[in-house]
Protein backbone atom coordinates (compact mmCIF):
# COMPACT_ATOMS: atom_id res chain seq x y z
CA UNK A 1 0.00 0.00 0.00
CA UNK A 2 3.01 2.15 1.01
CA UNK A 3 4.69 2.11 -2.29
CA UNK A 4 1.20 3.35 -4.35
CA UNK A 5 2.61 7.11 -5.12
CA UNK A 6 -0.09 10.01 -3.67
CA UNK A 7 -0.22 13.53 -5.47
CA UNK A 8 -2.22 16.29 -3.06
CA UNK A 9 -2.63 19.74 -4.54
CA UNK A 10 -4.05 22.13 -2.22
CA UNK A 11 -5.87 25.89 -3.63
CA UNK A 12 -4.77 28.63 -2.44
CA UNK A 13 -6.06 31.66 -2.86
CA UNK A 14 -5.35 34.94 -0.85
CA UNK A 15 -4.70 32.71 1.96
CA UNK A 16 -3.38 35.51 4.25
CA UNK A 17 -6.04 37.79 3.60
CA UNK A 18 -9.29 34.96 4.01
CA UNK A 19 -7.64 32.28 7.03
CA UNK A 20 -4.73 34.52 8.72
CA UNK A 21 -2.43 31.61 9.20
CA UNK A 22 -4.25 28.99 8.48
CA UNK A 23 -3.60 28.12 5.17
CA UNK A 24 0.37 27.52 6.68
CA UNK A 25 -1.46 25.31 9.27
CA UNK A 26 -3.19 23.61 5.93
CA UNK A 27 -0.17 22.83 4.41
CA UNK A 28 1.75 21.75 7.17
CA UNK A 29 -1.01 18.93 7.80
CA UNK A 30 -0.80 17.43 5.06
CA UNK A 31 3.41 17.31 4.98
CA UNK A 32 2.88 15.50 8.30
CA UNK A 33 1.01 12.58 7.31
CA UNK A 34 1.94 9.47 8.41
CA UNK A 35 2.25 7.93 4.74
CA UNK A 36 5.69 7.50 2.09
CA UNK A 37 5.70 7.67 -1.55
CA UNK A 38 4.08 11.29 -0.69
CA UNK A 39 4.02 14.21 -3.64
CA UNK A 40 2.38 18.12 -3.06
CA UNK A 41 2.11 20.78 -5.18
CA UNK A 42 0.46 24.22 -4.29
CA UNK A 43 -1.61 25.79 -6.83
CA UNK A 44 -2.33 29.04 -6.43
CA UNK A 45 -5.12 30.93 -8.07
CA UNK A 46 -3.04 34.28 -8.36
CA UNK A 47 -3.32 35.69 -5.39
CA UNK A 48 -3.14 39.45 -5.04
CA UNK A 49 -2.02 39.34 -0.87
CA UNK A 50 1.28 37.44 0.67
CA UNK A 51 0.60 34.23 0.73
CA UNK A 52 2.50 33.03 -2.09
CA UNK A 53 5.72 33.95 -1.07
CA UNK A 54 4.77 32.95 2.54
CA UNK A 55 3.97 29.66 1.47
CA UNK A 56 7.55 29.60 -1.00
CA UNK A 57 9.33 30.53 2.17
CA UNK A 58 7.60 28.51 4.42
CA UNK A 59 7.42 25.59 2.61
CA UNK A 60 10.77 25.52 -0.24
CA UNK A 61 10.38 21.53 -0.71
CA UNK A 62 7.37 21.97 -2.01
CA UNK A 63 6.10 22.70 -5.66
CA UNK A 64 4.69 26.39 -6.39
CA UNK A 65 2.27 26.67 -9.25
CA UNK A 66 0.67 30.07 -9.90
CA UNK A 67 -2.23 30.63 -12.27
CA UNK A 68 -2.57 33.49 -14.70
CA UNK A 69 -5.83 34.85 -12.76
CA UNK A 70 -8.18 33.14 -10.32
CA UNK A 71 -9.60 30.06 -11.60
CA UNK A 72 -11.75 28.66 -8.32
CA UNK A 73 -12.35 25.24 -8.26
CA UNK A 74 -11.17 24.47 -11.64
CA UNK A 75 -7.40 25.47 -10.98
CA UNK A 76 -7.89 22.01 -9.62
CA UNK A 77 -7.94 20.41 -13.42
CA UNK A 78 -4.25 20.60 -13.95
CA UNK A 79 -3.61 18.12 -11.07
CA UNK A 80 -6.18 15.71 -12.53
CA UNK A 81 -4.87 16.12 -15.69
CA UNK A 82 -1.17 15.23 -13.59
CA UNK A 83 -2.66 12.44 -11.94
CA UNK A 84 -3.91 10.89 -15.63
CA UNK A 85 -0.41 11.29 -17.00
CA UNK A 86 1.85 10.24 -14.25
CA UNK A 87 2.80 7.25 -12.40
CA UNK A 88 0.70 8.17 -9.40
CA UNK A 89 -2.41 6.19 -8.07
CA UNK A 90 -4.26 8.46 -6.00
CA UNK A 91 -4.97 12.16 -5.84
CA UNK A 92 -6.08 14.41 -2.81
CA UNK A 93 -7.55 17.67 -4.02
CA UNK A 94 -8.18 20.03 -0.96
CA UNK A 95 -9.20 23.62 -0.04
CA UNK A 96 -6.43 25.87 2.31
CA UNK A 97 -8.81 26.31 5.18
CA UNK A 98 -8.99 22.76 6.29
CA UNK A 99 -6.31 20.54 9.13
CA UNK A 100 -5.86 17.20 8.64
CA UNK A 101 -5.06 14.49 11.03
CA UNK A 102 -1.67 12.33 10.30
CA UNK A 103 -3.68 9.50 9.62
CA UNK A 104 -6.00 11.29 7.27
CA UNK A 105 -4.47 9.66 3.64
CA UNK A 106 -3.43 6.29 5.23
CA UNK A 107 -6.89 5.46 6.03
CA UNK A 108 -8.09 6.97 2.44
CA UNK A 109 -5.69 4.37 1.03
CA UNK A 110 -6.38 1.51 3.18
CA UNK A 111 -10.32 2.35 2.51
CA UNK A 112 -9.52 2.65 -1.56
CA UNK A 113 -7.38 -0.39 -1.31
CA UNK A 114 -10.08 -2.90 0.08
CA UNK A 115 -13.19 -1.93 -1.78
CA UNK A 116 -13.36 -2.50 -5.43
CA UNK A 117 -14.83 0.15 -8.27
CA UNK A 118 -14.15 3.03 -6.09
CA UNK A 119 -13.96 6.44 -7.91
CA UNK A 120 -14.26 8.85 -5.09
CA UNK A 121 -13.73 9.28 -1.91
CA UNK A 122 -15.06 12.11 0.59
CA UNK A 123 -13.74 12.28 4.46
CA UNK A 124 -15.32 12.78 8.13
CA UNK A 125 -15.45 16.62 7.88
CA UNK A 126 -15.56 17.93 11.32
CA UNK A 127 -15.87 22.06 12.26
CA UNK A 128 -13.08 23.15 12.75
CA UNK A 129 -14.37 26.17 15.18
CA UNK A 130 -16.72 23.15 17.26
CA UNK A 131 -14.89 20.19 16.78
CA UNK A 132 -17.59 17.90 18.29
CA UNK A 133 -19.85 19.21 15.32
CA UNK A 134 -19.96 17.45 11.93
CA UNK A 135 -19.46 20.24 8.50
CA UNK A 136 -20.01 17.25 6.37
CA UNK A 137 -20.18 13.17 5.59
CA UNK A 138 -20.61 13.59 2.02
CA UNK A 139 -23.05 15.18 -0.14
CA UNK A 140 -26.61 14.38 -0.86
CA UNK A 141 -29.48 16.11 -2.75
CA UNK A 142 -32.91 16.38 -3.38
CA UNK A 143 -35.63 16.02 -5.97
CA UNK A 144 -35.74 20.00 -6.31
CA UNK A 145 -31.88 20.16 -7.05
CA UNK A 146 -30.97 21.31 -3.52
CA UNK A 147 -27.57 19.46 -2.64
CA UNK A 148 -26.28 19.99 1.01
CA UNK A 149 -23.46 18.35 3.41
CA UNK A 150 -24.97 15.34 5.00
CA UNK A 151 -24.63 15.75 8.73
CA UNK A 152 -24.51 19.57 8.70
CA UNK A 153 -24.18 20.57 12.57
CA UNK A 154 -25.02 17.65 13.94
CA UNK A 155 -22.92 16.78 17.34
CA UNK A 156 -21.30 13.78 16.85
CA UNK A 157 -21.56 12.83 21.02
CA UNK A 158 -25.57 12.84 19.99
CA UNK A 159 -25.35 11.35 16.89
CA UNK A 160 -22.29 8.90 17.07
CA UNK A 161 -19.91 8.52 14.32
CA UNK A 162 -21.84 7.60 10.71
CA UNK A 163 -20.26 4.73 9.29
CA UNK A 164 -18.40 4.47 6.09
CA UNK A 165 -20.72 3.40 3.06
CA UNK A 166 -21.54 4.79 -0.25
CA UNK A 167 -22.99 8.31 -0.63
CA UNK A 168 -24.58 10.52 -3.50
CA UNK A 169 -22.05 12.83 -4.26
CA UNK A 170 -17.89 14.04 -2.23
CA UNK A 171 -17.29 17.34 -1.30
CA UNK A 172 -14.71 18.79 -3.20
CA UNK A 173 -13.21 20.44 0.13
CA UNK A 174 -11.43 17.76 0.44
CA UNK A 175 -11.92 15.18 -2.44
CA UNK A 176 -9.66 11.84 -3.04
CA UNK A 177 -9.53 10.85 -6.66
CA UNK A 178 -8.45 7.16 -7.97
CA UNK A 179 -6.68 7.09 -11.16
CA UNK A 180 -9.29 5.07 -12.81
CA UNK A 181 -11.54 7.86 -11.77
CA UNK A 182 -9.83 10.46 -12.93
CA UNK A 183 -8.89 8.71 -16.41
CA UNK A 184 -12.56 7.84 -17.15
CA UNK A 185 -14.60 10.76 -15.73
CA UNK A 186 -11.52 13.85 -16.36
CA UNK A 187 -11.87 17.28 -14.54
CA UNK A 188 -14.52 19.84 -13.01
CA UNK A 189 -16.66 21.74 -15.28
CA UNK A 190 -15.77 24.88 -16.18
CA UNK A 191 -19.77 26.15 -16.45
CA UNK A 192 -20.10 26.34 -12.57
CA UNK A 193 -16.78 28.03 -11.67
CA UNK A 194 -17.61 27.21 -8.01
CA UNK A 195 -20.45 25.49 -6.32
CA UNK A 196 -22.51 22.17 -7.45
CA UNK A 197 -19.13 21.38 -9.49
CA UNK A 198 -17.96 18.85 -7.05
CA UNK A 199 -21.73 17.82 -7.49
CA UNK A 200 -22.01 17.72 -10.96
CA UNK A 201 -17.96 15.66 -11.18
CA UNK A 202 -20.28 13.26 -8.86
CA UNK A 203 -23.32 13.15 -10.83
CA UNK A 204 -20.88 12.30 -13.88
CA UNK A 205 -18.75 9.82 -12.71
CA UNK A 206 -21.92 7.80 -12.28
CA UNK A 207 -23.48 7.94 -16.00
CA UNK A 208 -20.15 7.99 -17.13
CA UNK A 209 -18.58 4.40 -15.35
CA UNK A 210 -19.59 1.90 -12.97
CA UNK A 211 -17.40 3.60 -10.18
CA UNK A 212 -18.90 4.94 -7.27
CA UNK A 213 -18.77 7.33 -4.12
CA UNK A 214 -18.01 6.40 -0.45
CA UNK A 215 -17.76 8.38 2.44
CA UNK A 216 -14.83 7.36 5.26
CA UNK A 217 -15.38 7.60 8.66
CA UNK A 218 -11.84 6.97 9.20
CA UNK A 219 -10.38 9.92 7.40
CA UNK A 220 -10.97 13.00 9.38
CA UNK A 221 -10.25 16.36 9.10
CA UNK A 222 -11.45 19.91 10.22
CA UNK A 223 -12.65 22.67 8.10
CA UNK A 224 -13.17 26.41 8.94
CA UNK A 225 -16.68 26.40 7.28
CA UNK A 226 -16.81 29.40 4.43
CA UNK A 227 -14.08 31.34 6.03
CA UNK A 228 -12.93 32.25 2.68
CA UNK A 229 -16.47 33.37 1.28
CA UNK A 230 -17.94 34.57 3.99
CA UNK A 231 -15.82 37.87 3.04
CA UNK A 232 -17.35 37.82 -0.54
CA UNK A 233 -20.97 38.92 0.00
CA UNK A 234 -23.45 38.24 -2.40
CA UNK A 235 -20.91 35.95 -4.53
CA UNK A 236 -21.57 32.40 -2.54
CA UNK A 237 -25.48 32.93 -2.79
CA UNK A 238 -25.08 33.29 -6.73
CA UNK A 239 -23.12 31.05 -7.82
CA UNK A 240 -25.19 28.49 -5.21
CA UNK A 241 -28.79 29.71 -6.92
CA UNK A 242 -27.32 29.68 -10.44
CA UNK A 243 -25.65 26.58 -10.27
CA UNK A 244 -28.62 24.29 -8.53
CA UNK A 245 -30.34 25.41 -11.87
CA UNK A 246 -27.42 24.49 -13.90
CA UNK A 247 -27.07 20.84 -12.48
CA UNK A 248 -30.75 20.28 -13.07
CA UNK A 249 -30.98 21.74 -16.37
CA UNK A 250 -27.98 19.35 -17.69
CA UNK A 251 -28.58 16.36 -15.51
CA UNK A 252 -32.41 15.71 -14.60
CA UNK A 253 -34.61 13.51 -16.67
CA UNK A 254 -37.14 15.46 -18.35
CA UNK A 255 -39.86 14.61 -15.60
CA UNK A 256 -37.89 15.22 -12.86
CA UNK A 257 -36.72 18.45 -14.78
CA UNK A 258 -40.03 19.56 -14.53
CA UNK A 259 -40.50 19.30 -11.17
CA UNK A 260 -37.63 20.64 -10.17
CA UNK A 261 -38.12 23.57 -12.41
CA UNK A 262 -41.22 24.80 -11.08
CA UNK A 263 -40.22 24.18 -7.65
CA UNK A 264 -36.70 26.59 -8.43
CA UNK A 265 -38.50 29.50 -10.52
CA UNK A 266 -41.27 30.48 -7.88
CA UNK A 267 -39.16 29.88 -4.38
CA UNK A 268 -35.67 29.92 -4.63
CA UNK A 269 -33.91 33.30 -4.02
CA UNK A 270 -30.57 34.40 -3.33
CA UNK A 271 -31.94 36.62 -0.63
CA UNK A 272 -30.95 39.88 -2.74
CA UNK A 273 -33.91 40.86 -6.11
CA UNK A 274 -30.60 42.14 -7.76
CA UNK A 275 -28.52 38.87 -7.15
CA UNK A 276 -32.06 36.82 -8.36
CA UNK A 277 -31.74 38.93 -11.82
CA UNK A 278 -27.99 38.22 -12.42
CA UNK A 279 -28.78 34.39 -11.63
CA UNK A 280 -31.64 34.47 -14.02
CA UNK A 281 -29.26 37.02 -17.12
CA UNK A 282 -26.04 34.61 -16.65
CA UNK A 283 -28.73 31.36 -16.91
CA UNK A 284 -30.13 32.77 -20.06
CA UNK A 285 -26.24 33.47 -21.91
CA UNK A 286 -25.35 30.15 -20.97
CA UNK A 287 -28.24 28.42 -22.29
CA UNK A 288 -26.36 27.53 -25.61
CA UNK A 289 -23.75 25.67 -23.34
CA UNK A 290 -26.66 23.71 -21.12
CA UNK A 291 -27.90 22.43 -24.21
CA UNK A 292 -24.92 20.98 -25.46
CA UNK A 293 -23.91 19.41 -22.36
CA UNK A 294 -27.52 17.97 -21.91
CA UNK A 295 -27.09 16.45 -25.21
CA UNK A 296 -24.06 14.91 -24.62
CA UNK A 297 -24.34 13.63 -20.99
CA UNK A 298 -27.63 11.68 -22.51
CA UNK A 299 -25.77 10.40 -25.60
CA UNK A 300 -24.67 6.95 -24.76
CA UNK A 301 -24.45 7.86 -21.56
CA UNK A 302 -26.30 5.82 -17.77
CA UNK A 303 -29.24 7.47 -17.01
CA UNK A 304 -28.91 9.91 -13.48
CA UNK A 305 -29.48 8.02 -10.48
CA UNK A 306 -32.77 9.61 -9.42
CA UNK A 307 -32.95 6.41 -6.59
CA UNK A 308 -30.15 7.60 -5.19
CA UNK A 309 -32.20 11.26 -4.68
CA UNK A 310 -33.46 12.58 -0.99
CA UNK A 311 -37.45 11.32 -2.48
CA UNK A 312 -38.82 15.26 -1.75
CA UNK A 313 -39.19 18.74 -2.92
CA UNK A 314 -38.41 21.95 -1.17
CA UNK A 315 -35.44 23.19 0.88
CA UNK A 316 -33.16 20.33 2.92
CA UNK A 317 -34.52 19.37 6.00
CA UNK A 318 -31.67 20.00 8.22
Amino acid sequence: MQNKKILVAILNYNGRTNTDSLFLESIKSIKEQSIENLEIIVIDNHSVDSSFDEIRFSFPDIELVRTESNFATMAYNAAISRLTKGDYEYLLLCNNDIIFEKSFLNNMIEYASAHNNIGYLTPRIMMLSERNKYNSTGIIMNSSGYAWDRDYGKNIQETGIRPSGEVFAASGGALFITKEAAQKNGGFDSIYFAYYEDVDLSVRLRRNTSLTVHYVSDAVCFHAFSISWSKQAGLKEFYMMRNRFLLVLIHFPLKKLIWALRFLIFTSSSGNKKNDRRVYFSLFSKLPSVIIRRAVRNFRAIPFPTNLLENYHGTPRI
